[in-house]
């Protein structure tokens, strides 16, 4: 036997718990691995559902566990990663022992690239449909209630609290009481898509939300109600900001309906992404189209931020979340398609120059090479997106990722430094003249007519129906303004340029001013097998 065998085998039995349910994984998705460099140990949690084949006929057949067997085998899978977590913090060694020999776990080796000399213990749970997925959407807010909850802190197992007391043991520091906390976060994943309608997303996305509120909950009565002090070594899983994959949905009312519902309700994500497509032949309606669109914009890049006390859940200790203060969109992820149109493209970045949400953004940028003119459009929306005087004092973007970028020409650059160049980037990007009056920022009336559509010569085209909303719109940009006529050039947060009347427009209202970050500071560098720009 080697030192490792002799010192941990006592936990060998537990590894059973989890030996196909584990794996060591980079994301799939390249933005993620930006946003997290590194790889992770990803969970696939038990279900109550068994699937059998029948040898005579082949058919599978779904059989209902025993409720008090399958709350069994959840525990002691919950007690094993904790008993994991708690190696990881007596001894990096015997954690890579455990997980290579015992669970099934490829790490690789030392000089490879992959190689890492510390696993950073944070459990990612997957969310399945289908084949391995939760069937009735009220077992996983139960699941999830049942795997971060108290249940862990008042329903130990008598073996759990033996084997972690002998852990505890072979610690060199004399250290008594130990609270490790152990992150968790839900994947919810992407090609669920091709699985599950949006009625699906909807009540799995709800059934996450409503867990973390009862986790909340049960978490504050127990600390009202319980002795605080640690005696000996104390394992504690502990709800993070799920990650969420939406890039398989197309943009419709529905899903513009689910992320309005769940951002109102301020649930909070690790990672967002969606796919920047429009679904236009549902919506021959143009109007509806830009609708559908700027309330998602204007959603995901809200221009006010949310309370993190207004939050499902604190998600982790109170010390960690007032030194990080996260954002309601730890990194929020756009797929961008060269289907979008330009005026798509516009709306919206009109929208993340007054981004109030997320610190961390990335973009695959698929513009088509045989484009030059659209190419050239896009780069100069991103300059005033991202890195324009605006953005710098509206915007909270610090890390910025464009990846998959085929190329960008001499003419791409040129654009893209003109806008910053302009002292008057909206005029510069509107093709409109200089007006009389500075750029100014206004707050346009609910009922408003808004025009949207315009001709080359940047008149309204006749046979669009103006837009109205029952809501007043804050941090409407006018430019190109003479001061005096009764309509006005503006830009609208997630609608791009459009015009109103002067009347529509409120100056020096009492509404919030921009709190920027200062501009985009990430100097990191990554490599994909594509071309990648950090900002």
């Amino acid at each position: 036997m080697t030192p490792l065998e002799t010192r941990w085998g006592f936990l060998v039995p537990w590894c059973a718990w989890v030996r196909t349910r584990i794996a060591y994984n980079w994301s799939v998705r390249e933005e993620e691995v930006w946003a997290s460099p590194h790889r992770r140990l990803e969970v696939e949690l038990p279900t109550r559902r068994d699937a059998s084949t029948d040898r005579e006929s082949g058919k599978k057949e779904v059989h209902y566990q025993d409720f008090h067997i399958f709350e069994i085998h959840f525990r002691k899978i919950r007690e094993t990663l904790g008993l994991l977590a708690a190696v990881a913090h007596v001894d990096q060694k015997a954690l890579r022992y455990l997980l290579e020999n015992h669970c099934g776990v490829k790490l690789g080796k030392e000089g490879e690239e992959v190689f890492e000399e510390e696993i950073p213990v944070r459990f990612f749970l997957s969310v399945r449909d289908g084949k391995h997925g939760k069937e009735h959407i009220e077992e996983l807010t139960e699941d999830l209630v049942l795997f971060c909850g108290t249940d862990q802190r008042v329903n130990p197992s008598p073996e759990f609290n033996n084997a972690l007391k002998m852990i505890a043991e072979l610690r060199t520091s004399g250290i008594r009481g130990v609270a490790i906390e152990i992150p968790v976060r839900v994947w919810f994943l992407d090609f669920e898509a091709e699985i599950l309608e949006m009625e699906g997303a909807v009540e799995s996305l709800e059934a996450i939300s409503k867990a973390e509120q009862v986790i909340k909950e049960s978490w504050e009565n127990y600390e009202r109600s319980s002795d605080k002090r640690i005696m000996g070594m104390k394992c504690t899983f502990v709800l993070e900001p799920m990650v969420a994959d939406l890039s398989g949905f197309i943009i419709t009312s529905e899903l513009g309906a689910l992320v309005e519902k769940i951002m109102q309700e301020n649930v909070w994500f690790s990672h967002l992404s969606l796919a920047m497509y429009v679904e236009r032949e549902r919506m021959i309606d143009e109007r509806a189209a830009k609708i559908i669109l700027g309330s998602l914009m204007t959603q995901v890049f809200d221009s006010s931020r949310r309370s993190d006390s207004l939050a499902n859940t604190t998600y982790c200790s109170n010390q960690r979340w007032r030194k990080n203060r996260p954002l309601q969109l730890g990194t929020i992820h756009l797929d961008c398609e060269s289907t979008i149109l330009p005026l798509e493209f516009e709306a919206m970045c009109s929208a993340m120059v007054l981004n109030q949400i997320t610190r961390n953004v990335s973009m695959a940028l698929a513009v088509e090479a045989d484009d030059p003119i659209t190419s050239a459009r896009w780069w100069e929306w991103l300059a005033y997106a991202f890195f324009s005087d605006r953005a710098r004092a509206c915007s909270t973007l610090e890390s910025l990722a464009l990846i998959y970028i085929g190329s960008m020409s001499a003419a791409d650059v040129e654009a893209f430094s003109a806008v910053l160049a302009s002292g008057h980037p909206e005029e510069h990007l509107s093709g409109s003249p200089r007006g009389l009056v500075d750029e100014q920022d206004a707050v346009l009336k609910a009922g408003a007519s808004i025009q949207w559509r315009f001709n080359k010569q940047g008149r309204p085209r006749r046979g669009f129906r103006a837009l109205q909303f029952d809501s007043e719109i804050p941090f409407v940009r006018t430019f190109s303004d003479d001061g005096k006529s009764e309509w006005v050039d503006v830009l609208i947060p997630g609608y791009g340029r459009c015009k109103v009347t002067r009347a529509d427009l409120v100056f020096n209202s009492s509404s919030a001013a921009c709190c920027g970050s200062g501009g985009v500071t990430s100097n990191s560098t990554y490599q994909t097998r594509r071309a990648c720009m950090i900002f």
